[in-house]
């Protein structure tokens, strides 16, 4: 969600899958550079996270600096609009937990408990699609946008 959330941040309506960066194969190994990325405090910090969490996967990646350097270079050419907020993970965070605050106090104004674990809710059955609205308001809210929903 931060990526598309930094793409809203900026402006632009973003709808596609941030992750998917060289194909379905790659998805997960881009979800993970990008997660590293938004929250490292430099290129060197992101390319010691990003070997130390792929190494020892099954993959058959290059994990030296030049090849870390190369998938870091596609995220990049992938994302150039956002490139001023990689390293805003705290940003991104915050943005996050403004949502969700958003969410539980308005479901507590209609008397709906609601529990949050991580970045989703949990509601009673009944509820379900007042959350459902709920999380979509919350977030145009905060972003301007809204978010894409799976």
């Amino acid at each position: 969600m931060h990526i598309r959330m930094m793409y809203h941040l900026n402006g632009i309506d973003y709808v596609d899958d941030p992750y998917n960066i060289s194909g379905e194969r790659s998805r997960d190994i881009f979800k993970i550079i990008s997660l590293i990325l938004v929250n490292a405090s430099s290129e060197k910090e992101a390319i010691r996270a990003i070997r130390n969490e792929l190494k020892g996967n099954g993959n058959d990646l290059d994990l030296t600096d030049k090849g870390i350097k190369k998938m870091i270079h596609k995220f990049r050419d992938k994302h150039d609009p956002i490139l001023n907020l990689i390293g805003k993970g705290l940003k991104m965070q915050f943005l996050d937990s403004k949502i969700a605050e958003r969410i539980i106090i308005n479901m507590m104004k209609e008397n709906i408990p609601v529990l949050a674990i991580h970045d989703s809710f949990v509601v009673q059955k009944e509820y379900e699609s007042t959350l459902s609205d709920e999380m979509i308001n919350s977030y145009k809210k905060e972003t301007g946008f809204r978010p894409v929903v799976h």
